[in-house]
């Protein structure tokens, strides 16, 4: 049985758990988030990826391609936001391109509110790259021995 089956089950459902005494608990089920890395994100939501000329999962930003770069400019006008019904209007469709960033339905959809309850993923968006990057940008910048002087302090810090 699909996952998404078997968690529709769970959320439609209660869990009955007899106790001790004989009495019965009952619970229910509500999935809060899913949270993917981009890559799993955009195949199991069913939508282009982050580097499409729709590849923001929240707003209705249109890329522009640079040489072989897309790149999404600011401006002053806010985009329209994706929210659920957005996704679901847009992914009823059976073309072989997407709408808007979205390629079709997802059975994601039936047990989550898209895009709310499927955040980015802020360990590899921010922590595991840009932050590496600053740091090493930092340290050509203010020197070696700043960094090395702050691991000191930190290293005698005591919680």
């Amino acid at each position: 049985m699909p996952i998404i089956i078997q968690l529709q089950a769970l959320v439609n459902s209660k869990i009955l758990l007899k106790q001790k005494d004989g009495s019965r608990v009952s619970y229910n089920v509500r999935l809060q988030q899913a949270i993917f890395d981009l890559p799993a994100r955009a195949h199991f939501l069913n939508v282009v990826q982050y580097n499409g000329y729709d590849g923001c999962g929240d707003c209705c930003i249109k890329g522009v391609a640079i040489d072989r770069q897309i790149y999404f400019p600011f401006s002053e006008k806010t985009e329209e936001p994706k929210n659920h019904q957005f996704y679901l209007k847009n992914s009823k469709h059976n073309a072989h391109r997407s709408i808007q960033g979205i390629k079709g339905p997802t059975p994601l959809s039936s047990i989550l509110q898209l895009p709310n309850q499927t955040p980015y993923d802020s360990m590899h968006l921010i922590y595991h790259g840009h932050v590496k990057a600053l740091l090493k940008f930092w340290r050509n910048i203010f020197g070696k021995e700043i960094f090395e002087n702050g691991s000191v302090f930190l290293s005698n810090v005591i919680l």
